[in-house]
Protein backbone atom coordinates (compact mmCIF):
# COMPACT_ATOMS: atom_id res chain seq x y z
CA UNK A 1 0.00 0.00 0.00
CA UNK A 2 0.97 3.80 -0.56
CA UNK A 3 -0.43 6.67 1.61
CA UNK A 4 -1.12 10.08 -0.13
CA UNK A 5 -1.65 13.13 1.83
CA UNK A 6 -3.12 16.23 0.32
CA UNK A 7 -0.77 18.67 1.48
CA UNK A 8 -3.53 21.46 1.06
CA UNK A 9 -6.04 19.75 3.98
CA UNK A 10 -4.16 21.92 6.74
CA UNK A 11 -3.19 25.31 7.50
CA UNK A 12 0.86 24.94 7.88
CA UNK A 13 1.84 27.06 11.61
CA UNK A 14 3.73 30.08 10.43
CA UNK A 15 6.93 28.62 12.41
CA UNK A 16 7.23 25.91 9.47
CA UNK A 17 7.55 28.81 6.95
CA UNK A 18 10.17 30.14 9.13
CA UNK A 19 12.13 27.34 9.88
CA UNK A 20 11.75 26.35 5.77
CA UNK A 21 12.95 29.85 4.67
CA UNK A 22 15.42 30.53 7.15
CA UNK A 23 17.26 27.39 6.46
CA UNK A 24 16.52 26.67 2.68
CA UNK A 25 14.82 23.59 3.46
CA UNK A 26 13.13 22.62 0.29
CA UNK A 27 9.09 21.11 0.92
CA UNK A 28 9.95 17.36 0.68
CA UNK A 29 13.04 17.58 3.66
CA UNK A 30 9.97 19.86 5.79
CA UNK A 31 7.28 17.07 5.62
CA UNK A 32 9.55 14.33 6.03
CA UNK A 33 11.43 15.82 9.27
CA UNK A 34 8.91 18.46 11.00
CA UNK A 35 5.23 17.12 9.15
CA UNK A 36 4.67 20.64 8.81
CA UNK A 37 2.16 20.47 11.80
CA UNK A 38 0.78 17.20 12.04
CA UNK A 39 0.98 15.86 15.71
CA UNK A 40 -0.05 12.30 15.00
CA UNK A 41 -2.05 10.14 12.44
CA UNK A 42 -4.50 7.58 12.78
CA UNK A 43 -5.04 5.21 9.74
CA UNK A 44 -8.73 3.96 9.72
CA UNK A 45 -11.22 2.52 7.35
CA UNK A 46 -13.37 5.24 5.58
CA UNK A 47 -16.68 3.89 7.07
CA UNK A 48 -15.05 4.73 10.72
CA UNK A 49 -13.26 8.07 9.97
CA UNK A 50 -16.74 10.38 10.67
CA UNK A 51 -16.39 8.46 13.90
CA UNK A 52 -12.98 9.30 14.51
CA UNK A 53 -13.47 13.09 14.01
CA UNK A 54 -16.50 13.50 16.08
CA UNK A 55 -14.54 11.80 19.34
CA UNK A 56 -11.31 13.70 19.04
CA UNK A 57 -13.10 17.02 17.78
CA UNK A 58 -15.69 17.04 21.10
CA UNK A 59 -13.15 16.59 23.99
CA UNK A 60 -11.66 18.99 26.11
CA UNK A 61 -8.38 18.16 24.55
CA UNK A 62 -8.39 20.90 21.94
CA UNK A 63 -6.96 18.70 19.24
CA UNK A 64 -8.42 18.81 15.80
CA UNK A 65 -8.73 15.83 14.04
CA UNK A 66 -9.08 16.38 9.78
CA UNK A 67 -8.75 14.19 6.62
CA UNK A 68 -5.65 14.42 5.33
CA UNK A 69 -4.92 11.85 2.71
CA UNK A 70 -6.15 8.23 1.61
CA UNK A 71 -4.53 4.47 1.59
CA UNK A 72 -3.83 3.30 -1.93
CA UNK A 73 -3.03 0.39 -4.23
CA UNK A 74 0.62 0.17 -4.18
CA UNK A 75 2.35 2.16 -7.18
CA UNK A 76 5.72 0.82 -7.30
CA UNK A 77 6.53 -1.41 -4.56
CA UNK A 78 4.31 -0.10 -1.78
CA UNK A 79 5.36 1.81 1.31
CA UNK A 80 5.61 4.92 -0.18
CA UNK A 81 4.52 8.21 0.96
CA UNK A 82 2.76 10.83 -1.81
CA UNK A 83 2.27 14.42 -1.19
CA UNK A 84 0.23 15.75 -3.55
CA UNK A 85 -1.48 19.23 -3.68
Amino acid sequence: LDVVIDKGAWEVPAIFELIKSGGSIDDNEMYRVFNNGIGYVIIAPKDEAEGILKSVNSGDSGDEALIIGDVIPATAGGKEVVLKG
